[in-house]
This record gives C-alpha cells, sequence and structure tokens, in this order.
C-alpha cells in the first residue's frame, strides 16, 4: 500500500468521484452536476486539466476545495480568432417538438 492508501488521500491513479461548480471570474456559474451524480475520473488520466488534478492531490474524502485556475492553466487566453458563428437554423431540430 501507498501511503496515500493508508491515509485515504487522493494521489495519482485514485478513482475520484465530485460535485463541482464552474465559474467564471465574474461569479457566473457556467457548468455544475450539484444537482446531479458526481463526476468520477481516475486521476492522472488526462480528462481533466492538469492544475485541476494537481490541486486535488492529498485532499480527503469529504473535502472542499475551491481551485482558480490561470487562463494558461485551463483553456487558455481568450482568443478572437477562435469565435464561431452558425446560422440559427443549424440548431432548429433542437427545438422542435
Amino acid at each position: 500500500m501507498t501511503q496515500a492508501e493508508i491515509e485515504n488521500t487522493i494521489e495519482e491513479g485514485s478513482l475520484v468521484s465530485l460535485h463541482f461548480s464552474l465559474k467564471l471570474v465574474s461569479g457566473e456559474t457556467i457548468d455544475s452536476n450539484y444537482e446531479g451524480p458526481a463526476a468520477s475520473f481516475r486521476l492522472g488520466d488526462g480528462s481533466m486539466l492538469a492544475g485541476f488534478e494537481d490541486a486535488l492531490i492529498g485532499l480527503k474524502p469529504g473535502s472542499e476545495l475551491a481551485v482558480t485556475l490561470a487562463p494558461a492553466e485551463a483553456f487558455g487566453e481568450k482568443n478572437p480568432k477562435n469565435k464561431q458563428s452558425f446560422p440559427i437554423a443549424k440548431f432548429q431540430h433542437l427545438f422542435e417538438d
């Protein structure tokens, strides 16, 4: 057993289940799973941002944490070239009964 397993803390390779809220700097919540099941992932499998995973290492079950990531640690700096426009008609089928 590893020291983290003995202490029941999160380490690389741990299966992690958590509820989260993703907020902008303005405080606006843009994603949350508190109304549903917890998200689960294996720490280090590449499915989460490295900076977020790093913040989880050493936590124990039931811990609460707020993590602030700089753009470079998250999805990158704002880039107007990444902005795309689509005609509304392309999404019409999503709103039909």
